[in-house]
């Protein structure tokens, strides 16, 4: 079967796996993949590249034993949420060096749910300000950064902030960003990056939604949309039963 590899959301320093179980359940169900969350570390006790290594670790669990697991390893995907974006797509770029350095198997694409792309501080994006206090404020996201980072020029890494990444050569990607989300712009901004590098983009924007949408399925019918939306981009891949 093929994989869906979700990092879950929170910041870095909350979020859980059983958190977000209701929700990757529903996900599972209406894509007909398996789906797996890994436990990675949280800071500030553990921090960046603690949550990375972990999600590789996790990858590389999964393939190894794709036969046990009945695992189809040559359709992966990673997926995540917020934060669990972030990690998400730096998996996919560390896969994608991978691939070229080892010929191991590539991650067939990335899904990205609101994910941090600009994690610089005071980052300039109009949403930050509009959105502010709309499930994060901007000072809790700072203080949250923070926590997350060993330090302050870990900001400026590509793999912290990929709007400073050269994102060539990373697998087709769904990216969906929310209207009432302060990270709403930083969002579109890596969005048209990664377009303008030749990857694949599929962007579906939820006007007027909040951030952590996914886990709002029993309150709001646009959380049905979103898996919908998930599961008829992954038909590209493996189609749903």
């Amino acid at each position: 079967m093929p994989l869906l590899l979700h990092m879950h959301g929170g910041g870095a320093i909350a979020g859980s796996v059983d958190g977000h179980d209701a929700a990757l359940r529903m996900l599972a169900s209406r894509t007909g993949w398996l789906v797996a969350a890994p436990l990675y570390r949280r800071a500030p006790e553990h921090r960046f590249p603690a949550q990375l290594e972990d999600g590789w670790r996790a990858l590389g669990h999964l393939r190894d034993q794709a036969d046990t697991l009945n695992i189809d390893a040559s359709t992966i995907v990673i997926s995540g949420d917020s934060i669990g974006g972030t990690l998400a797509n730096a998996l996919a770029m560390r896969g994608r060096d991978a691939v070229r350095e080892t010929g191991r198997p590539a991650i067939a694409g990335q899904i990205l749910l609101y994910p941090n792309t600009d994690l610089r501080r005071d980052a300039d994006y109009p949403s930050r300000t509009r959105e502010n206090g709309h499930i994060i404020a901007l000072e809790d996201l700072e203080r949250q950064i923070d926590l997350y980072l060993s330090r302050e020029s870990d900001r400026h890494d590509p793999i912290v902030s990929p709007v400073l990444a050269d994102p060539a050569g990373l697998p087709s990607t769904l990216l969906v960003t929310c209207g009432a989300d302060p990270l709403c712009d930083e969002g579109d901004a890596y969005g048209h990056l990664l377009a303008s590098a030749g990857v694949p983009v599929r962007h579906d924007h939820f006007a007027g939604m909040i951030h952590a949408f996914m886990q709002t399925g029993g309150h709001t019918r646009a959380t049905a949309r979103l898996f919908d939306c998930i599961a008829n981009w992954l038909q590209r891949f493996a189609p749903s039963p």
